[in-house]
Protein backbone atom coordinates (compact mmCIF):
# COMPACT_ATOMS: atom_id res chain seq x y z
CA UNK A 1 0.00 0.00 0.00
CA UNK A 2 1.19 3.34 -0.61
CA UNK A 3 0.13 7.06 0.45
CA UNK A 4 -0.24 10.57 0.39
CA UNK A 5 -1.69 12.52 3.58
CA UNK A 6 -1.20 15.25 2.50
CA UNK A 7 -3.47 14.50 -1.19
CA UNK A 8 -5.84 11.89 0.52
CA UNK A 9 -5.35 9.06 -1.11
CA UNK A 10 -4.08 5.35 -1.23
CA UNK A 11 -3.40 2.70 -3.78
CA UNK A 12 -3.02 -0.95 -3.38
CA UNK A 13 -2.41 -3.49 -5.65
CA UNK A 14 -4.81 -6.24 -4.05
CA UNK A 15 -8.72 -6.62 -4.10
CA UNK A 16 -10.24 -5.46 -1.00
CA UNK A 17 -13.73 -6.71 0.13
CA UNK A 18 -15.06 -3.45 0.28
CA UNK A 19 -15.01 -3.52 -3.91
CA UNK A 20 -18.56 -5.06 -3.95
CA UNK A 21 -19.84 -3.34 -7.17
CA UNK A 22 -18.85 -3.63 -10.62
CA UNK A 23 -19.47 -0.70 -13.30
CA UNK A 24 -18.51 -0.73 -16.55
CA UNK A 25 -17.19 1.51 -19.25
CA UNK A 26 -19.33 1.19 -22.50
CA UNK A 27 -23.00 0.98 -22.89
CA UNK A 28 -24.57 -0.01 -19.32
CA UNK A 29 -23.76 -0.68 -15.56
CA UNK A 30 -23.58 -4.01 -14.16
CA UNK A 31 -26.55 -4.70 -11.60
CA UNK A 32 -25.97 -3.41 -8.06
CA UNK A 33 -24.45 -6.04 -5.52
CA UNK A 34 -21.73 -7.66 -8.17
CA UNK A 35 -18.95 -8.78 -6.56
CA UNK A 36 -15.18 -8.76 -8.44
CA UNK A 37 -13.67 -12.11 -8.89
CA UNK A 38 -10.61 -13.27 -9.29
CA UNK A 39 -11.69 -15.56 -12.21
CA UNK A 40 -11.76 -14.65 -15.98
CA UNK A 41 -13.64 -12.12 -17.32
CA UNK A 42 -16.05 -13.59 -20.17
CA UNK A 43 -16.22 -10.80 -23.01
CA UNK A 44 -20.38 -10.78 -22.01
CA UNK A 45 -18.83 -8.94 -18.65
CA UNK A 46 -16.64 -6.92 -20.80
CA UNK A 47 -18.91 -5.47 -24.03
CA UNK A 48 -21.03 -3.19 -21.47
CA UNK A 49 -18.44 -0.33 -20.24
CA UNK A 50 -19.54 3.09 -18.93
CA UNK A 51 -18.59 5.66 -16.17
CA UNK A 52 -20.15 5.63 -12.72
CA UNK A 53 -23.28 6.87 -12.13
CA UNK A 54 -23.04 10.33 -10.32
CA UNK A 55 -22.31 9.84 -6.45
CA UNK A 56 -22.34 6.01 -6.84
CA UNK A 57 -19.10 5.92 -4.71
CA UNK A 58 -18.74 7.74 -1.07
CA UNK A 59 -14.96 8.44 -0.54
CA UNK A 60 -12.63 5.42 -2.66
CA UNK A 61 -12.74 4.77 -6.47
CA UNK A 62 -11.67 1.14 -7.70
CA UNK A 63 -11.41 -0.45 -10.60
CA UNK A 64 -9.22 -3.15 -12.69
CA UNK A 65 -7.47 -2.79 -16.40
CA UNK A 66 -8.16 -5.88 -19.02
CA UNK A 67 -7.43 -6.57 -22.27
CA UNK A 68 -9.93 -7.21 -25.08
CA UNK A 69 -10.55 -10.74 -24.42
CA UNK A 70 -10.94 -10.15 -20.67
CA UNK A 71 -7.81 -11.00 -19.56
CA UNK A 72 -5.40 -8.97 -17.20
CA UNK A 73 -2.60 -6.96 -19.45
CA UNK A 74 0.22 -7.20 -16.61
CA UNK A 75 2.16 -4.73 -14.28
CA UNK A 76 2.98 -1.02 -15.47
CA UNK A 77 0.22 0.45 -15.63
CA UNK A 78 -0.62 4.45 -14.92
CA UNK A 79 -3.54 5.14 -13.81
CA UNK A 80 -4.00 8.93 -12.74
CA UNK A 81 -7.22 10.69 -10.90
CA UNK A 82 -8.01 14.79 -10.90
CA UNK A 83 -9.82 16.08 -7.67
CA UNK A 84 -12.77 18.66 -8.19
CA UNK A 85 -10.04 21.81 -7.60
CA UNK A 86 -7.23 20.11 -10.45
CA UNK A 87 -5.08 18.33 -8.27
CA UNK A 88 -3.46 15.60 -10.47
CA UNK A 89 -2.55 12.18 -8.39
CA UNK A 90 -1.38 9.01 -10.14
CA UNK A 91 -0.41 5.49 -9.33
CA UNK A 92 0.50 1.82 -10.58
CA UNK A 93 -1.88 -0.92 -11.24
CA UNK A 94 -0.94 -4.17 -9.30
CA UNK A 95 0.29 -7.33 -11.05
CA UNK A 96 -3.51 -8.54 -11.81
CA UNK A 97 -4.45 -4.99 -12.98
CA UNK A 98 -6.42 -3.63 -9.84
CA UNK A 99 -5.59 -0.45 -8.52
CA UNK A 100 -7.67 1.37 -5.61
CA UNK A 101 -7.70 5.38 -4.87
CA UNK A 102 -9.37 6.00 -0.87
CA UNK A 103 -9.86 9.00 1.45
CA UNK A 104 -11.16 11.06 -1.15
CA UNK A 105 -13.36 14.01 -1.43
CA UNK A 106 -16.76 14.63 -2.72
CA UNK A 107 -17.40 16.51 -5.64
CA UNK A 108 -16.14 15.36 -9.79
CA UNK A 109 -13.28 13.46 -10.54
CA UNK A 110 -11.47 12.80 -13.46
CA UNK A 111 -9.84 8.92 -14.13
CA UNK A 112 -7.66 8.45 -17.06
CA UNK A 113 -5.60 5.64 -18.04
CA UNK A 114 -1.99 6.57 -19.52
CA UNK A 115 -1.62 3.82 -22.80
CA UNK A 116 1.61 2.58 -23.09
CA UNK A 117 3.29 2.09 -26.73
CA UNK A 118 1.82 -1.08 -28.20
CA UNK A 119 -1.40 -0.57 -26.86
CA UNK A 120 -4.59 1.36 -27.78
CA UNK A 121 -7.68 1.60 -26.11
CA UNK A 122 -10.81 -0.03 -26.15
CA UNK A 123 -12.85 1.75 -24.30
CA UNK A 124 -12.63 5.20 -23.30
CA UNK A 125 -9.35 5.81 -21.34
CA UNK A 126 -11.22 9.31 -19.57
CA UNK A 127 -14.34 9.60 -17.62
CA UNK A 128 -15.60 11.60 -14.86
CA UNK A 129 -16.60 9.68 -11.60
CA UNK A 130 -18.41 11.51 -9.21
CA UNK A 131 -18.40 10.79 -5.44
CA UNK A 132 -20.50 12.10 -2.61
CA UNK A 133 -17.90 12.15 -0.23
CA UNK A 134 -19.34 9.78 2.75
CA UNK A 135 -19.94 6.28 3.48
CA UNK A 136 -16.90 3.41 2.36
CA UNK A 137 -18.55 1.83 -1.05
CA UNK A 138 -16.08 2.80 -3.46
CA UNK A 139 -16.87 3.57 -7.34
CA UNK A 140 -16.47 1.15 -8.99
CA UNK A 141 -14.99 1.53 -12.90
CA UNK A 142 -13.30 -0.68 -15.02
CA UNK A 143 -10.75 0.10 -18.03
CA UNK A 144 -9.99 -2.29 -21.46
CA UNK A 145 -7.69 -1.85 -23.91
CA UNK A 146 -6.43 -4.12 -26.95
CA UNK A 147 -2.82 -4.45 -28.67
CA UNK A 148 -2.17 -2.73 -31.37
CA UNK A 149 -1.58 -4.57 -34.46
CA UNK A 150 1.84 -5.04 -35.91
CA UNK A 151 2.02 -2.74 -39.49
CA UNK A 152 0.97 -5.21 -41.87
CA UNK A 153 -0.34 -7.96 -39.44
CA UNK A 154 -3.86 -8.91 -40.27
CA UNK A 155 -5.66 -12.45 -39.66
CA UNK A 156 -8.28 -14.90 -41.07
CA UNK A 157 -11.38 -16.37 -39.25
CA UNK A 158 -14.31 -17.75 -39.85
CA UNK A 159 -16.87 -21.05 -39.63
CA UNK A 160 -17.37 -24.79 -41.29
CA UNK A 161 -20.72 -25.80 -40.98
CA UNK A 162 -23.51 -28.33 -42.72
CA UNK A 163 -25.96 -27.45 -44.51
CA UNK A 164 -28.28 -26.77 -41.60
CA UNK A 165 -25.80 -23.97 -40.20
CA UNK A 166 -24.42 -25.94 -37.59
CA UNK A 167 -20.73 -26.52 -36.79
CA UNK A 168 -18.20 -29.09 -38.03
CA UNK A 169 -15.77 -29.88 -36.09
CA UNK A 170 -12.28 -31.28 -37.21
CA UNK A 171 -12.32 -30.06 -40.87
CA UNK A 172 -9.36 -29.12 -42.06
CA UNK A 173 -8.90 -25.86 -43.42
CA UNK A 174 -5.69 -23.91 -45.41
CA UNK A 175 -4.59 -20.59 -46.16
CA UNK A 176 -2.02 -19.96 -48.79
CA UNK A 177 -0.53 -16.75 -49.51
CA UNK A 178 -0.53 -15.83 -52.96
CA UNK A 179 2.54 -13.00 -52.86
CA UNK A 180 4.60 -15.47 -51.52
CA UNK A 181 5.27 -19.24 -50.62
CA UNK A 182 3.38 -19.10 -47.09
CA UNK A 183 0.75 -22.11 -46.40
CA UNK A 184 -1.04 -22.63 -42.99
CA UNK A 185 -2.99 -25.11 -41.96
CA UNK A 186 -5.68 -25.78 -39.16
CA UNK A 187 -8.88 -27.59 -37.83
CA UNK A 188 -12.46 -26.11 -36.92
CA UNK A 189 -13.07 -27.04 -33.08
CA UNK A 190 -16.14 -27.69 -31.62
CA UNK A 191 -18.03 -25.24 -33.07
CA UNK A 192 -16.66 -25.70 -36.55
CA UNK A 193 -14.65 -22.30 -36.12
CA UNK A 194 -11.10 -21.34 -37.25
CA UNK A 195 -8.66 -18.71 -37.21
CA UNK A 196 -5.29 -17.57 -38.80
CA UNK A 197 -3.47 -14.81 -36.87
CA UNK A 198 -0.46 -12.95 -37.73
CA UNK A 199 -0.97 -12.80 -41.69
CA UNK A 200 1.37 -10.65 -43.57
CA UNK A 201 -1.11 -7.92 -45.66
CA UNK A 202 -1.87 -8.66 -49.19
CA UNK A 203 -4.19 -11.48 -51.23
CA UNK A 204 -4.54 -14.92 -49.72
CA UNK A 205 -6.79 -18.09 -50.75
CA UNK A 206 -8.83 -20.20 -47.82
CA UNK A 207 -9.69 -23.25 -49.00
CA UNK A 208 -11.69 -26.13 -47.23
CA UNK A 209 -10.47 -29.80 -47.21
CA UNK A 210 -13.70 -31.79 -48.45
CA UNK A 211 -14.47 -35.02 -46.67
CA UNK A 212 -15.68 -38.04 -48.72
CA UNK A 213 -19.25 -38.47 -48.33
CA UNK A 214 -19.71 -34.43 -48.54
CA UNK A 215 -20.60 -32.13 -51.05
CA UNK A 216 -19.47 -28.11 -50.71
CA UNK A 217 -22.86 -26.06 -50.52
CA UNK A 218 -20.68 -23.11 -50.98
CA UNK A 219 -17.53 -22.50 -52.75
CA UNK A 220 -14.72 -24.25 -51.68
CA UNK A 221 -12.18 -21.50 -51.73
CA UNK A 222 -12.17 -18.17 -51.36
CA UNK A 223 -9.18 -15.52 -52.00
CA UNK A 224 -9.11 -12.81 -49.20
CA UNK A 225 -7.07 -9.33 -49.31
CA UNK A 226 -5.71 -9.32 -46.09
CA UNK A 227 -4.98 -5.84 -44.19
CA UNK A 228 -3.41 -4.90 -41.17
CA UNK A 229 -6.03 -4.74 -38.33
CA UNK A 230 -7.05 -6.39 -34.92
CA UNK A 231 -10.42 -7.42 -37.14
CA UNK A 232 -10.21 -10.53 -38.74
CA UNK A 233 -11.75 -11.06 -42.04
CA UNK A 234 -14.39 -13.01 -42.41
CA UNK A 235 -14.98 -16.73 -44.02
CA UNK A 236 -17.68 -18.91 -44.49
CA UNK A 237 -17.47 -22.86 -45.84
CA UNK A 238 -20.86 -24.79 -46.15
CA UNK A 239 -21.24 -28.57 -47.02
CA UNK A 240 -23.81 -30.85 -47.14
CA UNK A 241 -23.40 -34.35 -46.22
CA UNK A 242 -24.38 -37.11 -48.80
CA UNK A 243 -25.08 -39.96 -46.43
CA UNK A 244 -27.04 -40.78 -42.69
CA UNK A 245 -25.62 -42.56 -39.83
CA UNK A 246 -26.97 -44.02 -36.74
CA UNK A 247 -25.22 -45.04 -33.32
CA UNK A 248 -26.91 -47.67 -31.89
CA UNK A 249 -26.76 -48.96 -27.98
CA UNK A 250 -27.55 -51.43 -26.15
CA UNK A 251 -27.72 -51.17 -22.91
CA UNK A 252 -28.55 -52.77 -19.67
CA UNK A 253 -31.64 -51.20 -18.11
CA UNK A 254 -30.70 -51.59 -14.17
CA UNK A 255 -27.39 -50.01 -14.36
CA UNK A 256 -26.91 -48.29 -17.72
CA UNK A 257 -24.15 -50.20 -18.64
CA UNK A 258 -23.47 -51.26 -21.98
CA UNK A 259 -24.21 -54.52 -23.63
CA UNK A 260 -21.13 -56.29 -25.42
CA UNK A 261 -21.94 -59.65 -28.04
CA UNK A 262 -25.63 -58.62 -29.32
CA UNK A 263 -26.77 -58.59 -32.75
CA UNK A 264 -28.21 -55.70 -34.08
CA UNK A 265 -29.84 -55.25 -37.94
CA UNK A 266 -30.99 -52.30 -39.87
CA UNK A 267 -32.91 -52.20 -42.95
CA UNK A 268 -35.00 -49.57 -45.04
CA UNK A 269 -38.35 -49.37 -44.22
CA UNK A 270 -39.62 -49.27 -47.48
CA UNK A 271 -37.93 -52.55 -48.55
CA UNK A 272 -34.67 -53.33 -48.87
CA UNK A 273 -31.27 -55.59 -47.54
CA UNK A 274 -30.65 -56.11 -44.25
CA UNK A 275 -27.31 -55.42 -42.80
CA UNK A 276 -26.39 -56.88 -39.35
CA UNK A 277 -23.97 -56.08 -36.55
CA UNK A 278 -22.70 -57.09 -33.44
CA UNK A 279 -22.06 -54.28 -30.12
CA UNK A 280 -19.00 -53.82 -29.30
CA UNK A 281 -17.41 -53.85 -25.56
CA UNK A 282 -19.56 -50.33 -24.71
CA UNK A 283 -22.45 -51.64 -26.21
CA UNK A 284 -22.49 -49.51 -29.92
CA UNK A 285 -22.40 -50.28 -33.39
CA UNK A 286 -22.29 -47.77 -36.11
CA UNK A 287 -24.41 -48.22 -39.31
CA UNK A 288 -23.10 -45.30 -41.93
CA UNK A 289 -22.98 -44.44 -45.13
CA UNK A 290 -27.01 -45.06 -45.58
CA UNK A 291 -28.84 -42.83 -47.90
CA UNK A 292 -31.45 -40.67 -46.15
CA UNK A 293 -34.65 -41.89 -45.17
CA UNK A 294 -36.32 -44.21 -43.03
CA UNK A 295 -34.89 -47.19 -41.11
CA UNK A 296 -36.42 -50.00 -39.08
CA UNK A 297 -33.43 -51.12 -36.17
CA UNK A 298 -33.96 -54.92 -34.77
CA UNK A 299 -32.09 -56.30 -31.87
CA UNK A 300 -31.88 -59.70 -31.65
CA UNK A 301 -33.06 -61.59 -28.34
CA UNK A 302 -30.70 -63.51 -26.33
CA UNK A 303 -31.90 -66.37 -23.36
CA UNK A 304 -31.44 -64.75 -20.02
CA UNK A 305 -32.65 -61.06 -20.64
CA UNK A 306 -35.71 -59.24 -21.43
CA UNK A 307 -36.55 -56.15 -23.32
CA UNK A 308 -37.55 -52.86 -21.62
CA UNK A 309 -37.36 -51.15 -25.30
CA UNK A 310 -39.26 -52.40 -28.24
CA UNK A 311 -37.03 -54.45 -29.68
CA UNK A 312 -37.49 -53.21 -33.33
CA UNK A 313 -37.77 -49.63 -33.89
CA UNK A 314 -38.28 -47.37 -37.04
CA UNK A 315 -35.95 -44.04 -37.24
CA UNK A 316 -35.91 -41.59 -39.82
CA UNK A 317 -32.81 -40.48 -40.72
CA UNK A 318 -31.09 -37.22 -42.51
CA UNK A 319 -27.63 -36.50 -43.94
CA UNK A 320 -26.54 -33.97 -41.22
CA UNK A 321 -23.45 -35.06 -40.67
CA UNK A 322 -24.18 -36.24 -37.19
CA UNK A 323 -25.26 -39.70 -36.36
CA UNK A 324 -28.75 -40.27 -35.09
CA UNK A 325 -29.06 -41.61 -31.55
CA UNK A 326 -30.78 -45.24 -30.47
CA UNK A 327 -30.33 -46.52 -27.08
CA UNK A 328 -32.32 -50.58 -26.79
CA UNK A 329 -32.31 -51.81 -23.36
CA UNK A 330 -32.62 -54.93 -21.45
CA UNK A 331 -32.91 -56.81 -18.08
CA UNK A 332 -31.97 -59.83 -16.84
CA UNK A 333 -35.30 -62.16 -16.96
CA UNK A 334 -37.21 -64.37 -19.37
CA UNK A 335 -36.52 -63.22 -23.35
CA UNK A 336 -39.69 -62.88 -24.77
CA UNK A 337 -39.32 -66.07 -27.16
CA UNK A 338 -39.21 -64.04 -30.96
CA UNK A 339 -39.39 -66.12 -33.96
CA UNK A 340 -36.58 -65.92 -35.89
CA UNK A 341 -37.29 -63.61 -39.06
CA UNK A 342 -36.77 -65.23 -42.83
CA UNK A 343 -36.32 -62.97 -45.53
CA UNK A 344 -36.52 -63.12 -49.30
CA UNK A 345 -33.24 -61.98 -50.81
CA UNK A 346 -34.00 -58.22 -51.73
CA UNK A 347 -32.17 -56.13 -53.40
CA UNK A 348 -31.29 -51.87 -52.12
CA UNK A 349 -33.94 -50.10 -53.49
CA UNK A 350 -32.08 -46.77 -53.32
CA UNK A 351 -30.00 -45.60 -55.65
CA UNK A 352 -26.56 -44.67 -54.47
CA UNK A 353 -23.29 -42.73 -55.72
CA UNK A 354 -20.84 -44.87 -57.34
CA UNK A 355 -18.68 -44.64 -54.77
CA UNK A 356 -20.72 -46.37 -52.21
CA UNK A 357 -20.42 -49.78 -51.68
CA UNK A 358 -23.46 -51.74 -52.49
CA UNK A 359 -24.02 -55.02 -50.58
CA UNK A 360 -24.44 -58.27 -52.97
CA UNK A 361 -27.74 -59.45 -52.76
CA UNK A 362 -27.27 -63.19 -52.36
CA UNK A 363 -29.95 -66.27 -52.93
CA UNK A 364 -31.13 -67.17 -49.18
CA UNK A 365 -29.14 -64.41 -47.18
CA UNK A 366 -31.19 -63.90 -43.76
CA UNK A 367 -28.33 -60.77 -43.46
CA UNK A 368 -25.53 -59.82 -44.82
CA UNK A 369 -22.91 -59.39 -41.45
CA UNK A 370 -19.72 -57.06 -41.95
CA UNK A 371 -16.85 -58.07 -40.55
CA UNK A 372 -15.51 -56.49 -37.48
CA UNK A 373 -11.58 -56.45 -36.57
CA UNK A 374 -11.36 -59.96 -34.76
CA UNK A 375 -13.85 -61.59 -36.46
CA UNK A 376 -13.43 -65.07 -37.62
CA UNK A 377 -15.25 -67.78 -39.97
CA UNK A 378 -15.58 -70.06 -36.78
CA UNK A 379 -16.84 -66.87 -34.21
CA UNK A 380 -19.36 -65.88 -37.08
CA UNK A 381 -20.75 -69.10 -37.42
CA UNK A 382 -21.44 -69.99 -34.01
CA UNK A 383 -22.46 -66.42 -33.18
CA UNK A 384 -25.72 -66.87 -35.96
CA UNK A 385 -26.11 -70.62 -34.69
CA UNK A 386 -25.28 -71.98 -38.21
CA UNK A 387 -22.75 -74.57 -39.17
CA UNK A 388 -19.32 -73.84 -40.59
CA UNK A 389 -20.38 -76.16 -44.11
CA UNK A 390 -23.36 -73.78 -44.17
CA UNK A 391 -21.56 -70.51 -43.86
CA UNK A 392 -19.17 -71.72 -46.47
CA UNK A 393 -21.39 -72.61 -49.13
CA UNK A 394 -23.32 -69.77 -48.75
CA UNK A 395 -20.07 -67.83 -48.57
CA UNK A 396 -17.05 -69.53 -51.62
CA UNK A 397 -13.85 -67.71 -49.59
CA UNK A 398 -10.41 -68.80 -51.02
CA UNK A 399 -9.20 -69.10 -47.61
CA UNK A 400 -11.32 -69.62 -44.81
CA UNK A 401 -8.93 -68.79 -42.25
CA UNK A 402 -8.81 -64.82 -43.52
CA UNK A 403 -11.44 -62.66 -43.56
CA UNK A 404 -10.96 -58.74 -43.66
CA UNK A 405 -12.92 -56.02 -41.62
CA UNK A 406 -15.66 -53.87 -43.32
CA UNK A 407 -16.18 -57.46 -45.26
CA UNK A 408 -19.41 -58.49 -46.12
CA UNK A 409 -20.80 -62.41 -44.97
CA UNK A 410 -23.91 -63.65 -46.55
CA UNK A 411 -25.78 -65.42 -43.21
CA UNK A 412 -28.24 -68.11 -44.76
Amino acid sequence: MASNKKTGWVFRNTLLASLALVLVLIGAATPAGVILSTARYTQDSVALLQPPPPEQGGTCISGFIIDRDGQPTGTGWIVKITSPDGKTTSGQAGTDGRFLFEQLAGGVWQIALEIPEGWQPFTPALFPVTLGGTGNVCANVRFQVEAQPAAGIGCIDGYQTNQLGQGLSAWTITAASLDSSEVFTTTTDLQGYFKFPGLVSGKWTVKQAQQAGWLAVSPAEVEVLVEGSASCQQVGFSSQAQFACVDVYKKDSSDGSGLAGWEISIKPADNGLTIADITDGTGWVRFSDLAPGAYTITERPQAGWQATTPITMTVQLAATGACELVILQNQPGTAVTQPEPVEEPQTLQVEQPKTREKPPAKPGCRAMYRVKAGDTLFRIAKRHEISMHRLLRYNPIPNPNLIYPRQLICIP
